[in-house]
């Protein structure tokens, strides 16, 4: 019988304080939701995942649906509201897959997507009539969609290898087996440069449930290091500090609610 719920992330750097710091936040969440947790600490594909988590983000994924009912991936730089709402219950259906969708430009016209876009001539529109392209940083998927993970070819991901890639990859899985999603919306991965039409956007960050520091993180827009805006988050968002926790021997650290 498979388990329900569980909540996985990335942490390679292990004494990164921002990552830390994001970490906590996260198993905080999990405890809160009665959600499982994993930390994945080891690199298993070290020449094709160092950039951002790469190949090492999808098979968290494909490995968790082996395990559980639904999974939450959250990149290793987002930090969780201690108000966010229990996405489970905020996407019920498990028919679906569900992140953000990144519409506002062309992803697809990008050096990573071009080599993926033409062999799927059906590539699914959105409202704003650009190719439909989801980002990585938060993915919500049910055992439902177990087979798009289980289908992705190594070799045909190491044609295209740069770093994003493995975006781009699951991307192209998702429209060439045609499978259902939904936009989760930016308060689910609120990232700097996500507001469609508008590349820079600040507005409203800490009241998203989940802040996504992709790339800069915020940086240039607060004018100060990636690390000083998690940190000033983290001090508004959880004023008493959250518990440390310990890494155990093995590629993953579970904590059970």
């Amino acid at each position: 019988m498979l388990k329900k719920n569980v909540i996985c992330t990335l942490n390679w750097t292990r004494d990164e304080p921002f990552f830390m710091l994001c970490t906590k936040t996260k198993i905080a969440y999990a405890n809160k939701i009665g959600a499982d947790f994993i930390l994945l600490t080891d690199v298993r594909y070290p020449f094709v995942g160092m950039a951002g988590g790469g190949i090492e983000r999808l098979i968290v994924v494909r490995d968790a649906l082996h395990d559980y009912e639904r999974i939450l991936y959250l990149d290793g730089d987002i930090l969780v509201n201690p108000a966010a709402d229990n996405i489970f219950e905020s996407f019920p259906d498990r028919n679906f897959g569900y992140m953000h969708e990144q519409g506002w430009c062309d992803w697809c016209s990008g050096p990573w997507s071009a080599h993926f876009a033409p062999k799927v001539p059906t590539w699914r529109l959105n409202t704003s009539g650009f190719r439909e392209y989801y980002n990585v940083g938060t993915m919500l998927f049910s055992k439902e969609q177990r087979q798009l993970f289980d289908n992705m070819d190594m070799n045909e991901y190491l044609e295209t290898l740069s770093p994003g890639a493995e975006q781009s990859y699951l991307n192209y899985y998702i429209q060439k087996f045609n499978t259902p999603m939904r936009d989760i919306g930016t308060k689910w991965n609120k990232m700097d440069y996500d507001n469609r039409g508008k590349q820079y956007d600040n507005s409203n960050r800490r009241n998203a449930h989940f802040i996504h520091y992709a790339g800069g993180g915020f940086s240039g827009l607060m004018r100060k290091p990636k690390p000083q805006v998690i940190q000033d988050d983290f001090n508004i968002w959880y004023p008493q500090g959250l518990p440390d926790y310990s890494f155990q021997a093995g590629p993953a650290e579970r904590g059970k609610r």
